[in-house]
């Protein structure tokens, strides 16, 4: 699911700035284990910060620029790929910094996430698979496939899962990223 930026905890928050997190929302996991592996990649550095959500508290670990190298042979973000308990009351935040920008997502204990975030959905299939063209396509992309479909867009626009500017562009809310999770093109 994803959920605002601004919503989220302080500690949570803090942690995001501190690697220059500067998106509007974040994709939110509940797991029970987690890895510390990132490997970041081609002209990027992996990271993970483990928070302590009472405390507010967290202490960011980095993998080296482009993964792993023969030079930090036991750095625990390039290699580790272990589960590990993720203990109630912590939050692991997984991602990469480098070009064109950080990306990042959270992974909570099943127990912290509020279950009024977690809630079905009521949209059609056809609804939902337009959704996921707005998350995984370009606008190119997206014209192919939704020429006609001018109706629908328009409902799912009322219904605050996407967003039209003033010139006519789309985007995709929040809202809809949650609608269409469970949906894959």
């Amino acid at each position: 699911m994803f959920i605002e930026v601004s919503t989220l905890p302080d500690s949570l928050r803090s942690a995001l700035s501190s690697v220059d997190y500067h998106t509007k929302d974040i994709r939110i996991e509940a797991k029970e284990k987690v890895s510390l592996f990132d490997a970041g990649g081609a002209g990027r550095r992996g990271f993970v910060i483990i928070v302590d959500l009472a405390t507010e508290r967290f202490e960011r670990h980095d993998g080296s620029w482009g993964g792993a190298n023969p030079y930090c042979p036991n750095n625990q973000v390039d290699l580790d790929t272990k589960e590990y308990v993720l203990p109630e009351g912590c939050a692991v935040i997984h991602g990469s910094i480098g070009y064109p920008r950080t990306f990042a997502n959270v992974t909570l204990h099943p127990r912290n996430i509020i279950p009024s975030l977690e809630k079905g959905s009521n949209l059609s299939e056809e609804k939902k698979m337009i959704l996921s063209y707005f998350q995984c396509l370009t606008s190119a992309g997206r014209k192919e496939y939704l020429r006609g479909k001018e109706v629908i867009l328009n409902e799912l626009v009322s219904l605050g899962y996407l967003k039209r500017a003033k010139n006519g562009a789309m985007s995709i809310t929040t809202a809809g990223k949650n609608e269409c999770a469970d949906v894959r093109i």
